[in-house]
């Protein structure tokens, strides 16, 4: 960012594929400078090229899960004053497995990603996020209110963070600071390739998502489109509706409950076409 520019500035995590990518080019594109992490550099440097150059998007090379990730994250956060958005994407559905095969590194490295990274990183940029006005958005998922075999860590996790979102947004809500959660639906992101890969004996539901995948129809779920039905959904789309989450829903509404984007109720905000 251009020394002097004023800019809204976002941190979004696993910033390198998928939702991630997605939304930093769209926040990008409305003015938003981005601090885009992710563990690795190719696919960061080549959002930044896509996204217009160094004026736009700041690759930073991190994990989450650790502490000295962390500590980055908030080194390269120093140079652009305070933060207006946090958005808390990244995150594994590993290990895919079956109850008794689940070893106890894989478990605790689940949690550092899923729980752990997001809960500590807002902690560590607790100075420049406590102001008024600032936002947290945290990525969660349906797996955390219900079963699917295969997924025992991924379920847990998400579930474990979706009471740690609550106790951020009440702790943090007197101070002026928004924190949401979005159930963004099923996405064709790098987490599908994963899923689709799985041991159909570990994970049963295999040929369910595999059935998604191949529903997709060329140009279906267009960025502004109401999330489509038997079909994924694309990063592009879902970038569009978690813009308008950021960007243009009202302060009592945007950590009021936990977002869907299924729900039909708020469609007519942010849509422009039909599924």
């Amino acid at each position: 960012m251009a020394a002097g520019a004023v800019s809204r500035v976002a941190i979004i995590t696993g910033a390198g594929t998928g939702i991630g990518r997605a939304l930093a080019l769209r926040l990008a594109a409305d003015g938003v400078h981005i601090l885009a992490v992710g563990r690795r550099e190719t696919p960061l440097t080549e959002l930044q090229r896509d996204a217009g150059g160094a004026e736009h998007v700041t690759p930073v090379v991190a994990d989450v899960a650790s502490a000295d990730g962390r500590a980055a994250i908030v080194s390269a956060a120093k140079g652009h004053g305070p933060i207006d958005f946090l958005v808390q994407n990244a995150g594994t559905i590993a290990p895919i497995a079956a109850l008794a095969d689940i070893k106890p590194s894989e478990w605790e490295q689940a949690f550092a990603v899923n729980v752990h990274g997001p809960l500590f990183l807002l902690q560590a940029l607790n100075e420049r996020l406590r102001r008024p006005g600032a936002r947290v958005l945290h990525i969660g998922s349906g797996a955390a209110s219900k079963a699917v075999g295969g997924w025992t860590a991924y379920c847990a996790t998400k579930a474990a963070f979706l009471s740690v979102y609550r106790s951020m947004a009440a702790e943090l809500r007197p101070e002026g600071v928004l924190v949401g959660s979005v159930r963004p639906g099923i996405v064709n992101t790098p987490m599908q390739v994963a899923i689709r890969d799985a041991d159909e004996a570990a994970m049963p539901d295999v040929s369910f998502f595999k059935g998604l995948h191949a529903a997709m129809e060329p140009g279906a779920a267009a960025p502004g489109s109401a999330p489509p039905s038997g079909s994924l959904d694309t990063p592009e789309n879902v970038a569009a509706f978690l813009s308008f989450l950021l960007t243009r829903s009202g302060d009592d509404e945007f950590g009021a409950e936990e977002w869907d984007i299924r729900d039909a109720s708020h469609h007519h905000r942010w849509t422009t076409r039909k599924a």
